[in-house]
């Protein structure tokens, strides 16, 4: 019991740091689309 809850704990702390790390990434790469062209995606 107490191995499959720190197995859930941890798959759900690294998709949230995943997460937390993607949601930077496309503010920082939201910024620079706006301040260059206003419009845009890049992958």
């Amino acid at each position: 019991m107490g191995a499959g809850v720190i197995v859930g704990i941890s798959v759900f702390v690294v998709i949230a740091l995943i997460a937390v790390v993607v949601a930077v990434a496309v503010v920082a790469s939201v910024s620079s689309v706006e301040t260059r062209d206003g419009e845009g995606e890049k992958e």
